[in-house]
């Protein structure tokens, strides 16, 4: 027999989360969203709750959590937290710099960039998008040829969060164009520093602005297999999997942010008046919020569900993709129809259900599109193309 409900610990992970966030992450959010301004202060202050290592071992500096305790926390991290933006960022090096180089690296490699990456001390960036390969990675452009003893990373990869802030960038080259994305793409941990990363300057998005994205040109970029995550050839395996536990684990921070949107809408129309009664005494009103109330707990146990199977690699895809489409376009559905109800409050773009559509609006591109996800689940239904 299932059990919903929360453990003791798994309670006690919750509210240790949600109160750090409140109490610590929300200085000055709108002004920092309206500039763009990504703050090591409240990302070193994270590390002090080890978000940026949930499911690492103790060993290397993380929490050693379970799948589902991850996303226990994450939820609970963007109930608090109204800056949209850092908890992207966060989810973004957690989900897919610090967990592929977990499960995949050596164990130099965990030990060289693990501990830096769970205390925060290195911020890490994903790079696999490119101008005409970003949801169809087979097209991947971006090369790294055999040069002496080594590689060398040539091509230009773009829409990279975290990249003008970042230390390391975990970059998904073709290795054999021959032979595709599962045997010629491989996976490459670069210093941003290093002679030939070129970062241009941040992009100007419409959400989660406060964690800062760019492209990035790798020009004779010299590495080495010392370099490469998992063996050469392997990095469309290693994205593959990770992209699983990005889905789920971002679709955990929406959750959290719906949380503390419907928790705010709750108290809007119990507290405003017409006519001389509550908002809420009136059934139009009051049923529109029983159905998001509806809807946030079917999205929780998509993606508790699919937080279950993370670690079962066959069938994580499609409960991961289902979780994705389904909470994202929540997201955005839930956010336009809270923004509704506030009435003009909601237009401002101080306002943080404001900066939430505004988040939302990306939530059903990255991870890859809601589109790629129904053909991915379409694929395990057993339709073909």
């Amino acid at each position: 027999m299932m059990d919903f409900e929360l453990t003791e610990s798994q309670k006690e992970l919750k509210s240790e989360i949600t109160e750090f966030a409140k109490t610590h992450l929300n200085i000055d959010a709108a002004n920092r969203d309206n500039e763009q301004l990504f703050s090591h202060e409240l990302w070193h202050a994270c590390s002090l709750h080890k978000l940026h290592g949930l499911m690492v071992p103790e060993e290397f500096g993380g929490r050693g959590l379970t799948p589902l305790d991850m996303c226990i926390v994450l939820e609970a991290l963007a109930t608090g937290c109204s800056d949209g933006g850092l908890v992207f960022s966060i989810g973004a090096h957690l989900l897919a710099v610090t967990y592929p180089t977990w499960q995949y690296g050596t164990a130099k490699q965990r030990s060289n960039w693990l501990p830096k990456l769970c205390n925060g001390s290195f911020i890490g960036a994903n790079a696999i998008s490119e101008q005409q390969s970003g949801s169809d990675v087979y097209q991947m452009n971006v090369t790294a040829t055999s040069f002496r003893n080594g590689y060398r990373i040539n091509g230009r990869k773009v829409f990279i969060s975290n990249a003008p802030v970042s230390d390391y960038i975990l970059v998904y080259v073709s290795t054999d164009k021959e032979k595709g994305f599962f045997g010629g793409i491989s996976a490459f941990m670069v210093s941003s520093k290093a002679l030939g990363v070129h970062i241009d300057e941040r992009l100007d998005k419409i959400g989660v602005r406060t964690c800062q994205a760019a492209n990035i040109s790798f020009i004779d970029v010299f590495v080495t297999e010392d370099d490469c995550i998992g063996k050469i050839g392997g990095g469309g395996r290693i994205f593959a999997d990770a992209i699983n536990w990005e889905r789920v684990g971002l679709s955990a921070c929406h959750l959290g942010t719906m949380n503390r949107i419907f928790e705010r809408l709750t108290k809007h129309v119990k507290n405003r008046k017409s006519a001389g009664q509550s908002l809420a005494s009136y059934q139009a009103i009051s049923h529109k919020l029983v159905d998001q109330k509806i809807q946030l707990e079917a999205a929780r146990l998509l993606v508790y569900k699919a937080a279950s199977t993370l670690n079962k690699k066959v069938v994580a895809t499609p409960n991961a993709s289902i979780a994705k489409v389904f909470v994202s376009d929540l997201f955005v559905s839930s956010t336009i129809e809270t923004i509704q109800l506030l009435g003009s409050s909601g237009l401002l773009t101080s306002d943080e259900t404001n900066r939430a559509l505004r988040d939302a609006i990306g939530s059903t591109i990255y991870s890859g599109t809601n589109l790629i996800q129904k053909n991915i689940i379409a694929s395990s239904l057993g339709f073909q193309r």
